[in-house]
């Protein structure tokens, strides 16, 4: 492991931009270049790109590593975004369509057991978003501490 640290300084030393100017030109290339971008649909591409750089703004990340740490930070914004949009036209949709017949203790529920088990599955996917997003963030925190204890 430490062969591969060493390495990563060596070439980290070699090669990349060093001008404030040049800094400032590839700050974004994680974002223009970056596989995550393929899971923001043409709909949320705007508000995606201005989590980005909103983020990215707040973080500064000084490394490839950490800019495509921001892109998950801010590829996770948006899930969550859409998973929230999704619970909340099928709650509208299984609200507006006739009440269900079952009685649990004096409680007669609006939606039927199958939207129970949509929306138990949505809570689901909103938790692993939220972990793999927090994940993101104590990363980042960590690797940007580490820089700035060198």
């Amino acid at each position: 492991m430490s062969d591969i640290i060493q390495a990563t300084k060596e070439q980290q030393a070699r090669g990349g931009v060093k001008t404030s100017e040049g800094k400032a030109v590839s700050r974004y290339n994680a974002q223009k270049h970056a596989i995550l971008r393929e899971t923001i649909t043409d709909y949320e591409k705007a508000d995606a790109e201005q989590i980005y750089n909103e983020l990215a703004e707040a973080t500064s990340p000084s490394d490839g590593l950490q800019e495509l740490l921001v892109e998950t930070i801010a590829s996770n914004s948006i899930r969550l975004l859409r998973i929230a949009k999704a619970e909340a036209e099928f709650i509208k949709q299984a609200l507006d369509s006739p009440l269900s017949d079952i009685d649990i203790g004096g409680y007669n529920p609006k939606v039927d057991s199958v939207a129970m088990e949509r929306l138990e599955l949505y809570s689901r996917y909103q938790t692993a978003t939220e972990n793999r997003m927090h994940r993101s963030i104590i990363l980042l925190r960590a690797l940007q501490g580490y820089d700035k204890a060198k």
